[in-house]
Order: structure tokens, then C-alpha cells, then sequence
């Protein structure tokens, strides 16, 4: 389904922040940005995930669709992600993370963007706990994909399956997802020595 906006802008000229979408941001002082560019009701799981994967090192941003229901019209596609907050925050950090959702009931994550060493290192230390691919729709190999908006030019992009974050959470519903799962820590831990 195409996304209704083009740009954040757009999107933002809309909507009202605080009801349809929240955004939450931190810095960090590792040099890494870790993102959910369609958190919250969007492609559930990813903002906890990417919370959790950032800690207190490394920094954060999370866009969230909020509302009871209808935020996949919130989505913008990651060639179109500008959200000043965000571009600000990654425009002091050397790389980036950015975990997605996709739809399929496996339990895989699939591995895109342009920094091929650090996408090969989490490749590493996640096959101990998930199964990791590469689909030909999700390379995120464009220079404008947000995950390679970092100084460096480039970044990493996780597509993480509808099965596979639903391991993570009690259920991928609001309530649900408060309540993490022994795979969710067992993730999150591999997720984060790929850092080291």
C-alpha cells in the first residue's frame, strides 16, 4: 500500500502530536543512533525493541503511531523519513540502526543498508537466535534510506519479521507488548554485542 504522505511534513500538517503519533529521542555518547522510524502501532514491537537495543549508550529515536487504530497511514517510507529531530540526531552520530517490521509469520530477521561489516557483525550474533536472511525488496542500499543518513553515509537496516516480534511480547497488541519475553532479552543481548 503506497504511503499517504510524502514527506514529514505532510504528515505532520495532518495529524496533531500527542494523539495520532508521539516521537521520543535521546542522545547518546556512542557514536551509534538506533531508530524505529515506524514504531508504536506502525509495525509493532520495533520502538520497544529499539529502546531497549539502544540502552543508555547509544542514541535514540522512535517515531509512534498512537492512535486506536489506522496507523499504517502514519507510515513514510524510509527514502522519505525527515523528521528534523531525527536527521538532527543522526547527523551527530558516525552510524545507524534502524529496525523495521515486516509482515511474514517466520522468525527471521532480514538484513539491508550500507555498512555491510557492522550489518555482517549482527548477521553473526543473531543466526545464534534467530534465522537471518537478505530479501531483495529491503536492501536498504539508497543514500537517502534513513539508515544511512549518519556521517559516515551509512547504516544498518533490520527487518524484523511479524513472527519474530511477536516472540518477543506477551502479544504484539498495545498491552501486550509491555510485557517482554525471555526472547526479547535473549535478542536484545545478541542485538547489542555486535556493538562491542
Amino acid at each position: 500500500m503506497p504511503d499517504r504522505y510524502t514527506n514529514f511534513a505532510e504528515l505532520v500538517a495532518d495529524t496533531t502530536e500527542g494523539f495520532d503519533f508521539r516521537v521520543r529521542w535521546r542522545k547518546g555518547t556512542s557514536g551509534l543512533a538506533v531508530i524505529a522510524p515506524h514504531g508504536g502501532g506502525i509495525e509493532p514491537g520495533t520502538s520497544e525493541l529499539a529502546d531497549a537495543v539502544a540502552g543508555s549508550d547509544h542514541a535514540l529515536y522512535v517515531f509512534e503511531g498512537s492512535r486506536s487504530s489506522g496507523n499504517r497511514s502514519l507510515h513514510l517510507t524510509s527514502t522519505r523519513f525527515d523528521d528534523p529531530r531525527c536527521l538532527e540526531l543522526l547527523a551527530g552520530a558516525d552510524r545507524v540502526l534502524a529496525l523495521h517490521g515486516e509482515s511474514s509469520e517466520s522468525v527471521s530477521a532480514f538484513m539491508g543498508g550500507l555498512d555491510s561489516e557492522f550489518a555482517d557483525r549482527i548477521s553473526r550474533r543473531l543466526e545464534a537466535v534467530t534465522t537471518v536472511r537478505v530479501h531483495p525488496q529491503w536492501t536498504g542500499a539508497n543514500p537517502a534510506n534513513i539508515c544511512n543518513r549518519a556521517r559516515s553515509g551509512k547504516g544498518v537496516q533490520v527487518e524484523l519479521s511479524r513472527g519474530l516480534r511477536a516472540s518477543c511480547f506477551a502479544s504484539l497488541k498495545r498491552d501486550g507488548r509491555r510485557f517482554p519475553t525471555a526472547r526479547f532479552a535473549v535478542f536484545v543481548a545478541a542485538m547489542r554485542s555486535a556493538f562491542r
